[in-house]
């Protein structure tokens, strides 16, 4: 799978990569954490399944794998860039607020947020969402848009979704 645009993008925004932190929120099979870390950018990719990301960090030593279920972990370090791309979907309302929360307080002044929440079985993005994002951030791109989807071990057939996009700089 390709690395999505946003994250190049926001990738962009940081300053010197090789003393850059990145947290890969959801990371699955680590497309994003081998982008960044490809860049010279350390990165804790952090997922609840993390064979894919051991194997990967054998190869690049700037991937630290850390398994996790993020409805329930907490972040205690400090990153320039948190990647969150087509995860808070699959959380409660509730869950999926704290958790933005959390990838906030996380990023440093002047940080990068990189994410996308897939909009397919919910039509609204959770109550309070786009209030966060809105005032803790400097919003340079945000919207929705159809995506193609050439597929993936849950659904192997190519597909759309409709998806929530944001690349914002924390205040």
């Amino acid at each position: 799978m390709k690395v999505l645009p946003i994250v190049v993008a926001g990738g962009k925004f940081l300053q010197d990569y090789t003393k850059s932190r990145a947290l890969d929120y959801g990371a699955g099979t680590g497309r994003n954490s081998i982008y960044l870390a490809d860049l010279g950018i350390d990165v804790l990719a952090v997922d609840q399944n993390i064979e894919e990301l051991e194997k990967l960090a054998t190869f690049n030593q700037r991937i630290r794998p850390l398994k996790a279920d993020l409805r329930e972990w907490k972040i205690h370090d400090k990153f320039d860039l948190v990647v969150a791309t087509n995860v808070l979907q699959f959380f409660d309302n509730d869950t999926a607020i704290r958790c933005l929360m959390d990838m906030t307080n996380c990023l440093n002044s002047g940080g990068v947020l990189c994410l996308t929440y897939i909009l397919d079985k919910k039509i609204f993005l959770p109550f309070g969402f786009e209030e966060i994002l809105t005032s803790k951030f400097k919003v340079i791109n945000s919207g929705t848009k159809i995506i193609q989807d050439s597929g993936h071990p849950d659904f192997p057939e190519p597909h759309q979704h409709k998806i929530f996009y944001f690349l914002g700089i924390k205040k």
